[in-house]
């Protein structure tokens, strides 16, 4: 596989994408080299289990600028700042703030991607469902994406018998609330694509959660891969040859799904028969 050269790619750190509650919302933007551009964005959401994590551990998010994606790593609000749904709303005003830059950074708005790690990818699946949500969209209104990526992603939210509500709930969350942060709730066709890519050997978020959001997509006639990594574990993309293998992998996805979308004679019998 050829290595992909990272050095060409153009860094813009700390940029503001908006307003987090009474302050910055800040993100690391990076940009193709120079006539490689795809026209598409991705917006990278970090993972950090919503009590930790930074911008900086979107590790994909270089190389697939390397690719010719416009990639976008935002912050979003930890819970040591603010509980659901503060997270989801951050995640809104980001891509709300790629697509109103799309002419200065060279990307069709339309082709909006939201790409997450772990928490980060519970997020981008959530978005991915609540496009027209007026719940989590605030004033900014609806906001398109086209595709979805998540990496080793949990999928749905639940309070153990007796225990605390899990992060990033608050104290007195509802079940309504749990359920609308668990991203199997919007499994339902108008879902857009999307590819998942989990280790099975994944101890933090069992492997089981990506194949149930694979399972419940693929019902929904949603179109959506999984990659499943045997022997690997959870942020397995923390290795550069791991993540230099990703990379190609969700290029591929997106190229036929958003970049230059299109079906393959085969697909197209198996739709017509169905």
């Amino acid at each position: 596989m050829p290595e992909l050269d990272l050095s060409s790619v153009i860094e813009a750190r700390d940029v503001v994408v908006g307003k987090a509650g009474d302050r910055d919302l800040l993100a690391d933007v990076y940009q193709p080299p120079a006539g490689t551009s795809k026209g598409a964005a991705l917006l990278h959401l970090h993972g950090g289990g919503f009590r930790g994590g930074a911008k900086d551990g979107a590790r994909l998010a270089p190389h697939m600028a390397s690719l010719g994606y416009v990639s976008v790593s935002s912050q979003y609000r930890l819970t040591a700042e603010a509980k659901w749904p503060a997270q989801i709303e951050d995640v809104k005003t980001a891509l709300r703030w790629i697509n109103a830059q799309a002419s200065d950074l060279d990307i069709d708005p339309a082709k909006t991607v939201v790409f997450g790690y772990s928490a980060g990818g519970q997020l981008a699946l959530i978005a991915s469902g609540t496009q027209e949500d007026a719940r989590f969209n605030g004033a900014g209104g609806a906001v398109p994406i086209a595709a979805c990526v998540a990496l080793y992603p949990p999928t749905s939210m639940t309070r153990p018998d007796g225990g605390a509500m899990p992060e990033p709930m608050a104290p007195d969350a509802t079940d309504g609330d749990l359920i609308a942060a668990s991203p199997l709730t919007y499994a339902a066709p108008g879902f857009p694509p999307t590819i998942l890519l989990q280790g099975t050997a994944d101890t933090t978020v069992p492997f089981g959660s990506s194949l149930a959001m694979f399972e419940a997509l693929r019902e929904a006639e949603v179109p959506v891969e999984l990659h499943a990594f045997p022997g690997l574990v959870h942020a397995f993309d923390g290795y550069s040859d791991l993540a230099a293998v990703c990379a190609p992998l969700i290029d591929f996805f997106l190229d036929r799904y958003v970049v230059n979308p299109r079906e393959y004679p085969a697909m197209a019998r198996q739709a017509a028969a169905r």
